[in-house]
């Protein structure tokens, strides 16, 4: 009896590496982007494969998929960061004081994506340095769906909530690094040039 039960929990193992193993490098690019070290986000990768592969034995899902597996990560880290891994406070000049003028044609993630994207005025790293400003609540959701592909229904899985509240910070996110980005071009506009 004892090998038959042996057999089944290696043949679960073997179905869980299958499934699982092809987003090792997605979850470990996100931990490592949340944590900020190599050590913290090996360790949360392996945390998070062990919990799954616990979760998946106990008749977990038939297809342990990204956002599943982002879920379980994210539900480490919220109750586990490893210390010295904390993001540091976000700036208070990321958030929008209610003062601006609401832009009726509001550019959605793909939009944000284009403008960010001109290379007369910004670079990549200018746009991943004002991302990282963001409240984490904020920064997390326009991060799942601009950066990670998720969808809305995976993302607001991901952070476990519902679909609305994700929307509604996706939406804040967005128009903070909008607001942000176009004062960015109005400056370079005035000097002249980009901006460094």
């Amino acid at each position: 009896m004892a090998s038959r039960t042996t057999g089944v929990r290696e043949t679960t193992a073997a179905r869980f590496e299958d499934r699982a193993l092809s987003h090792l490098d997605s979850l470990y690019n996100r931990a490592l982007d949340l944590t900020g070290s190599r050590d913290a986000a090996s360790e949360l990768v392996k945390e998070t494969f062990v919990r799954a592969l616990r979760a998946f034995t106990n008749n977990g899902p038939e297809n342990p998929g990204r956002a599943w597996m982002f879920a379980i990560m994210f539900s480490i880290l919220a109750q586990e960061r490893p210390e010295g891994t904390r993001r540091p406070e976000a700036d208070p000049s990321m958030l929008l004081d209610g003062t601006e003028p609401f832009n009726a044609d509001f550019p959605d993630g793909a939009d944000l994506a284009r403008i960010a994207g001109s290379e007369s005025v910004w670079n990549g790293r200018h746009v991943a340095a004002l991302v990282d400003r963001l409240p984490d609540e904020l920064r997390d959701a326009v991060i799942l769906v601009d950066v990670d592909q998720f969808s809305h229904e995976e993302a607001a899985q991901v952070l476990r909530g519902s679909v609305s509240v994700l929307r509604a910070r996706l939406f804040r996110a967005r128009r903070v690094l909008f607001a942000k980005l176009t004062e960015s071009v109005r400056s370079a506009g005035r000097t002249g040039g980009a901006e460094s």
